[in-house]
């Protein structure tokens, strides 16, 4: 759970930053205004705690069962022309959770809330005394198939940025490969695709690519989000395999066995848009382990920003750094890009 601030006992589900105020329904439930969603708290004035969880399916019969533990159950279903965001009372993105909950479209959104008698009639509460849990779904989803529990992706806020000044951020650790393959993930969901070989291989499926490595056991990947593209960077490999996915939510890496690897970060992006996957398998020779490197589509090479952006400078000079057409467009070693 995260705190979120409220103020005169509302704060909203809405991408737009201009709305009409709205009528407040009983406090304790979710009203639709529009496209956006209206939340009534107990609180008047101060933080609660929020819990946001997405879904590809309509609860099952174990989310239903949630509902006995809260005092208020409440739902709205809303045609979202914008991403929606969790805002405060003045409209301003809230942080924690921030960054897009959902992109536009059709979503039913269900709120449960307790907490009542703790917040009373004060008017504002230094601590968060008032608790929600608020679960979003396509509108037109059905219900989880039976015998699969519950699987939701917590939105708990944009993910650190994965990389700074240029430079990739990287991990590396063991991952479990029982089946010969792990899979990068961004919907809670999604059954992985079977590789159709022990050839290393990128499988897209929907909501999950499928990272075949060829080998079985564990072994060791490197993992890195660049900012830029790493254009024709070669690396020693026994296969090179690349493919783009768009994903509407974060990555997550996860094991052959769907947990997530000591050490790797969860999520490890910092937005849904399409991005450029490159595996580097050494499955002749596990022990160099594998390199996975993922990049923004149409993101341009390191060199060809330098280039650019050089370009662009008016105090560049040419006496002092040399001609720039001059320039070598070869990469130095393994760490360059």
């Amino acid at each position: 759970m995260v705190n979120v601030d409220v103020m005169y006992h509302h704060y909203w589900f809405t991408g737009e930053d201009d709305v009409d105020e709205p009528e407040f329904g009983d406090l304790g439930t979710i009203s639709a205004v529009g496209g956006r969603a209206v939340v009534n708290t107990f609180t008047e004035s101060g933080p609660i705690s929020l819990r946001v969880l997405v879904g590809d399916h309509a609860p099952g019969v174990e989310e239903e069962s949630w509902q006995s533990e809260w005092e208020r159950v409440s739902e709205v279903t809303l045609d979202a022309p914008e991403s929606l965001q969790v805002c405060s009372w003045e409209y301003a993105p809230s942080d924690p959770p921030s960054g897009d909950v959902v992109r536009a479209g059709r979503h039913h959104l269900r709120l449960h809330a307790r907490g009542e008698a703790k917040v009373r009639d004060d008017a504002y509460v230094a601590t968060a005394l008032e608790e929600h849990l608020v679960l979003v779904w396509p509108a037109d989803a059905p219900s989880r198939p039976a015998g699969e529990g519950p699987r939701w992706d917590e939105v708990t806020g944009v993910p650190v940025v994965p990389y700074s000044e240029g430079e990739p951020r990287s991990w590396f650790g063991p991952v479990k490969v029982p089946a010969g393959h792990f899979e990068l993930r961004w919907r809670g969901s999604a059954a992985a695709p079977e590789p159709g070989s022990e050839a290393p291989a990128l499988i897209p499926g929907t909501g999950v690519l499928g990272v075949a490595v060829g080998l079985r056991g564990i072994t060791d990947v490197s993992v890195e989000v660049r900012e830029h593209s790493p254009g024709d960077q070669t690396w020693h490999a026994d296969a090179v395999v690349e493919c783009e996915i768009e994903a509407d939510r974060p990555l997550r890496l996860l094991d052959g066995s769907g947990q997530l690897p000591r050490g790797v970060p969860d999520p490890l992006t910092t937005a849904p848009g399409r991005w450029g996957v490159r595996l580097y398998a050494r499955h002749r020779e596990p022990d160099y382990g594998q390199i996975m490197l993922i990049w923004p589509c149409g993101a341009p090479t390191r060199d060809e920003a330098d280039r650019a952006r050089f370009a662009e400078d008016s105090s560049y000079d040419e006496h002092e750094w040399g001609d720039r057409d001059s320039w070598s467009d070869e990469i130095d070693g393994p760490d360059g890009y």
